[in-house]
Protein backbone atom coordinates (compact mmCIF):
# COMPACT_ATOMS: atom_id res chain seq x y z
CA UNK A 1 0.00 0.00 0.00
CA UNK A 2 1.48 3.31 -1.08
CA UNK A 3 1.71 6.28 1.27
CA UNK A 4 -1.12 8.73 0.51
CA UNK A 5 -0.52 12.27 -0.58
CA UNK A 6 -0.38 14.80 2.26
CA UNK A 7 -3.53 16.62 3.24
CA UNK A 8 -3.64 20.05 1.52
CA UNK A 9 -1.93 22.60 3.72
CA UNK A 10 -0.07 19.93 5.69
CA UNK A 11 2.86 19.28 3.36
CA UNK A 12 5.29 21.42 5.37
CA UNK A 13 4.42 19.90 8.75
CA UNK A 14 7.54 18.30 10.33
CA UNK A 15 7.48 14.59 11.23
CA UNK A 16 5.72 13.93 14.53
CA UNK A 17 4.47 11.08 16.66
CA UNK A 18 1.25 9.35 15.66
CA UNK A 19 -1.13 9.66 18.64
CA UNK A 20 -4.40 8.28 17.24
CA UNK A 21 -3.36 4.62 17.36
CA UNK A 22 -0.09 4.31 19.31
CA UNK A 23 1.99 1.37 18.11
CA UNK A 24 0.67 1.49 14.55
CA UNK A 25 2.34 3.26 11.64
CA UNK A 26 0.94 6.43 10.11
CA UNK A 27 0.01 4.42 7.04
CA UNK A 28 -1.99 1.94 9.13
CA UNK A 29 -3.63 4.76 11.06
CA UNK A 30 -4.70 6.52 7.87
CA UNK A 31 -6.10 3.21 6.65
CA UNK A 32 -8.09 2.77 9.87
CA UNK A 33 -9.40 6.34 9.73
CA UNK A 34 -10.45 5.82 6.11
CA UNK A 35 -12.14 2.50 6.96
CA UNK A 36 -14.04 4.22 9.79
CA UNK A 37 -15.49 6.97 7.63
CA UNK A 38 -16.10 4.65 4.68
CA UNK A 39 -18.21 2.41 6.93
CA UNK A 40 -20.20 5.38 8.25
CA UNK A 41 -20.87 6.49 4.67
CA UNK A 42 -21.72 3.07 3.22
CA UNK A 43 -24.04 2.05 6.06
CA UNK A 44 -25.67 5.49 5.99
CA UNK A 45 -26.28 5.14 2.25
CA UNK A 46 -27.75 1.66 2.77
CA UNK A 47 -30.33 3.18 5.13
CA UNK A 48 -31.24 5.82 2.56
CA UNK A 49 -29.53 8.81 4.14
CA UNK A 50 -28.49 11.54 1.73
CA UNK A 51 -24.75 11.31 2.37
CA UNK A 52 -23.17 14.52 1.08
CA UNK A 53 -19.48 13.89 1.75
CA UNK A 54 -17.08 11.73 3.74
CA UNK A 55 -13.53 12.87 4.38
CA UNK A 56 -10.42 12.32 6.53
CA UNK A 57 -7.82 14.83 7.70
CA UNK A 58 -4.76 15.24 9.85
CA UNK A 59 -5.06 16.92 13.26
CA UNK A 60 -2.67 18.08 15.95
CA UNK A 61 -3.46 16.06 19.08
CA UNK A 62 -0.74 17.12 21.50
CA UNK A 63 2.48 19.15 21.24
CA UNK A 64 4.81 17.24 18.92
CA UNK A 65 2.12 14.71 17.99
CA UNK A 66 -0.36 14.26 15.18
CA UNK A 67 -3.47 12.22 14.73
CA UNK A 68 -6.08 11.51 12.10
CA UNK A 69 -9.81 12.06 12.15
CA UNK A 70 -12.69 12.36 9.73
CA UNK A 71 -16.30 13.30 9.19
CA UNK A 72 -19.24 11.91 7.26
CA UNK A 73 -22.01 14.40 6.56
CA UNK A 74 -25.61 13.84 5.53
CA UNK A 75 -28.56 16.11 4.81
CA UNK A 76 -30.36 16.66 8.12
CA UNK A 77 -33.56 17.63 6.32
CA UNK A 78 -34.31 14.01 5.40
CA UNK A 79 -34.14 11.26 8.03
CA UNK A 80 -35.65 8.13 6.39
CA UNK A 81 -35.07 5.71 9.31
CA UNK A 82 -34.33 6.73 12.89
CA UNK A 83 -32.91 3.24 13.45
CA UNK A 84 -30.47 4.03 10.66
CA UNK A 85 -28.88 6.76 12.78
CA UNK A 86 -27.86 4.09 15.30
CA UNK A 87 -26.53 1.78 12.57
CA UNK A 88 -24.57 4.58 10.91
CA UNK A 89 -22.95 5.59 14.21
CA UNK A 90 -22.09 1.99 15.13
CA UNK A 91 -20.54 1.26 11.73
CA UNK A 92 -17.20 3.04 12.25
CA UNK A 93 -15.93 1.12 15.26
CA UNK A 94 -17.39 -2.14 13.98
CA UNK A 95 -15.46 -1.70 10.72
CA UNK A 96 -12.22 -0.93 12.56
CA UNK A 97 -12.64 -4.07 14.66
CA UNK A 98 -13.15 -6.15 11.51
CA UNK A 99 -10.21 -4.50 9.73
CA UNK A 100 -7.82 -5.16 12.64
CA UNK A 101 -8.97 -8.77 12.93
CA UNK A 102 -8.60 -9.41 9.20
CA UNK A 103 -5.20 -7.71 9.08
CA UNK A 104 -3.83 -9.50 12.15
CA UNK A 105 -3.17 -6.18 13.88
CA UNK A 106 -3.59 -5.58 17.62
CA UNK A 107 -6.45 -3.39 18.79
CA UNK A 108 -4.91 -0.49 20.77
CA UNK A 109 -8.22 0.11 22.53
CA UNK A 110 -8.41 -3.49 23.71
CA UNK A 111 -4.79 -3.47 24.84
CA UNK A 112 -5.43 -0.30 26.82
CA UNK A 113 -8.58 -1.74 28.38
CA UNK A 114 -10.76 0.93 26.73
CA UNK A 115 -14.25 0.01 25.54
CA UNK A 116 -14.54 0.69 21.84
CA UNK A 117 -17.65 2.41 20.55
CA UNK A 118 -18.59 4.49 23.59
CA UNK A 119 -18.23 7.81 21.78
CA UNK A 120 -20.32 6.65 18.82
CA UNK A 121 -22.97 5.20 21.13
CA UNK A 122 -23.23 8.45 23.06
CA UNK A 123 -23.48 10.41 19.81
CA UNK A 124 -26.27 8.11 18.60
CA UNK A 125 -28.09 8.45 21.93
CA UNK A 126 -27.89 12.25 21.70
CA UNK A 127 -29.06 12.39 18.08
CA UNK A 128 -31.95 10.01 18.70
CA UNK A 129 -33.03 11.58 21.99
CA UNK A 130 -33.46 14.89 20.16
CA UNK A 131 -36.02 13.09 17.97
CA UNK A 132 -37.88 11.34 20.81
CA UNK A 133 -36.18 8.00 20.15
CA UNK A 134 -34.61 5.97 22.98
CA UNK A 135 -31.34 4.03 22.87
CA UNK A 136 -31.06 1.20 25.39
CA UNK A 137 -28.93 -1.84 26.18
CA UNK A 138 -30.83 -5.09 25.76
CA UNK A 139 -34.40 -5.17 24.43
CA UNK A 140 -36.48 -2.02 23.98
CA UNK A 141 -39.55 -1.98 26.29
CA UNK A 142 -42.88 -2.56 24.53
CA UNK A 143 -44.49 0.62 23.26
CA UNK A 144 -41.32 2.68 23.53
CA UNK A 145 -39.88 4.07 20.27
CA UNK A 146 -36.21 3.15 20.33
CA UNK A 147 -33.41 0.77 19.48
CA UNK A 148 -31.09 -1.62 21.31
CA UNK A 149 -27.45 -0.62 20.87
CA UNK A 150 -26.26 -4.21 21.39
CA UNK A 151 -28.64 -5.53 18.72
CA UNK A 152 -27.64 -2.73 16.35
CA UNK A 153 -23.93 -3.52 16.72
CA UNK A 154 -24.60 -7.20 16.05
CA UNK A 155 -26.53 -6.38 12.87
CA UNK A 156 -23.93 -3.86 11.71
CA UNK A 157 -21.23 -6.54 11.99
CA UNK A 158 -23.18 -8.77 9.62
CA UNK A 159 -23.99 -5.96 7.19
CA UNK A 160 -20.33 -4.97 7.00
CA UNK A 161 -19.35 -8.56 6.20
CA UNK A 162 -21.75 -8.43 3.27
CA UNK A 163 -20.62 -5.00 2.04
CA UNK A 164 -16.92 -5.14 2.91
CA UNK A 165 -15.73 -4.77 -0.72
CA UNK A 166 -17.70 -1.52 -1.01
CA UNK A 167 -16.34 -0.23 2.31
CA UNK A 168 -12.79 -1.00 1.16
CA UNK A 169 -13.35 0.76 -2.16
CA UNK A 170 -14.61 3.95 -0.49
CA UNK A 171 -11.69 3.76 1.99
CA UNK A 172 -9.25 3.40 -0.92
CA UNK A 173 -10.65 6.56 -2.47
CA UNK A 174 -10.33 8.37 0.86
CA UNK A 175 -6.67 7.38 1.23
CA UNK A 176 -5.79 9.01 -2.08
CA UNK A 177 -8.14 12.00 -2.30
CA UNK A 178 -9.06 12.48 1.41
CA UNK A 179 -12.65 13.32 0.39
CA UNK A 180 -15.39 11.35 -1.39
CA UNK A 181 -18.75 12.78 -2.42
CA UNK A 182 -21.99 11.14 -1.41
CA UNK A 183 -22.82 10.55 -5.07
CA UNK A 184 -19.58 8.60 -5.48
CA UNK A 185 -20.31 6.54 -2.36
CA UNK A 186 -23.70 5.62 -3.80
CA UNK A 187 -22.16 4.72 -7.16
CA UNK A 188 -19.69 2.39 -5.42
CA UNK A 189 -22.49 0.82 -3.38
CA UNK A 190 -24.61 0.28 -6.49
CA UNK A 191 -27.20 -2.45 -5.95
CA UNK A 192 -25.05 -4.40 -3.48
CA UNK A 193 -27.50 -3.67 -0.65
CA UNK A 194 -30.61 -4.66 -2.60
CA UNK A 195 -31.12 -7.82 -0.52
CA UNK A 196 -31.07 -5.96 2.81
CA UNK A 197 -34.62 -5.57 4.17
CA UNK A 198 -34.56 -2.35 6.19
CA UNK A 199 -37.96 -2.99 7.77
CA UNK A 200 -36.73 -6.32 9.13
CA UNK A 201 -33.49 -4.67 10.30
CA UNK A 202 -35.42 -1.89 12.03
CA UNK A 203 -37.59 -4.42 13.88
CA UNK A 204 -34.53 -6.47 14.88
CA UNK A 205 -32.95 -3.28 16.24
CA UNK A 206 -35.58 -3.26 18.99
CA UNK A 207 -34.92 -6.81 20.16
CA UNK A 208 -32.39 -8.20 22.63
CA UNK A 209 -29.20 -9.24 20.81
CA UNK A 210 -28.81 -12.89 19.93
CA UNK A 211 -26.77 -14.92 22.46
CA UNK A 212 -23.21 -15.49 21.32
CA UNK A 213 -21.92 -17.92 23.94
CA UNK A 214 -23.19 -21.28 22.66
CA UNK A 215 -21.28 -23.78 20.57
CA UNK A 216 -23.70 -23.46 17.67
CA UNK A 217 -23.46 -19.65 17.65
CA UNK A 218 -19.66 -19.82 17.59
CA UNK A 219 -19.92 -22.28 14.70
CA UNK A 220 -22.19 -19.93 12.77
CA UNK A 221 -19.92 -16.96 13.44
CA UNK A 222 -16.95 -18.94 12.17
CA UNK A 223 -18.90 -20.08 9.11
CA UNK A 224 -19.81 -16.48 8.27
CA UNK A 225 -16.20 -15.43 8.67
CA UNK A 226 -14.97 -18.21 6.36
CA UNK A 227 -17.59 -17.31 3.76
CA UNK A 228 -16.65 -13.64 4.01
CA UNK A 229 -12.92 -14.36 3.72
CA UNK A 230 -13.59 -16.45 0.65
CA UNK A 231 -15.42 -13.72 -1.24
CA UNK A 232 -13.81 -10.52 0.02
CA UNK A 233 -10.61 -8.94 -1.18
CA UNK A 234 -7.71 -9.49 1.24
CA UNK A 235 -6.89 -6.38 3.33
CA UNK A 236 -3.96 -4.19 2.44
CA UNK A 237 -0.87 -3.94 4.61
CA UNK A 238 0.87 -6.57 6.72
CA UNK A 239 -0.82 -9.63 8.12
CA UNK A 240 -3.22 -10.70 5.35
CA UNK A 241 -6.15 -12.81 6.50
CA UNK A 242 -5.80 -16.52 5.74
CA UNK A 243 -8.58 -18.97 4.96
CA UNK A 244 -8.81 -22.30 6.73
CA UNK A 245 -7.31 -25.30 4.93
CA UNK A 246 -9.75 -27.22 2.74
CA UNK A 247 -9.96 -30.13 5.17
CA UNK A 248 -11.00 -27.84 8.04
CA UNK A 249 -13.54 -26.08 5.85
CA UNK A 250 -15.09 -29.40 4.78
CA UNK A 251 -15.27 -30.49 8.41
CA UNK A 252 -17.04 -27.27 9.32
CA UNK A 253 -19.53 -27.74 6.47
CA UNK A 254 -20.30 -31.23 7.78
CA UNK A 255 -20.96 -29.87 11.28
CA UNK A 256 -23.29 -27.21 9.85
CA UNK A 257 -25.31 -29.83 7.99
CA UNK A 258 -25.73 -31.83 11.20
CA UNK A 259 -27.30 -28.82 12.92
CA UNK A 260 -29.84 -28.41 10.13
CA UNK A 261 -30.62 -25.64 7.70
CA UNK A 262 -33.46 -24.13 9.74
CA UNK A 263 -30.92 -22.25 11.86
CA UNK A 264 -29.20 -20.49 8.96
CA UNK A 265 -29.99 -16.82 8.42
Amino acid sequence: MSTPSPVPGEASRPPATNTTYPGLTDEQTIEITAITQAAHAVIGAVWGFNITETRIYQVADVPGGIGYSGTTDFAQSRIPWLEGIAHMNAAGDAAVRQYLDRSGLPDPHRLAGVTRGRQNRERAEEQLAARGFTMVRGAVPAGVPGASWDAVVQQVDRTLEQLWPQVEEVASQLRTSFAVSGDHVRSILGDAASEIDLAVMADASRQAPEPRGGTFQRLMDLARQIAADGRLRAPRGPGRARSLPDAQFESLQSQQQQHGRQHLR
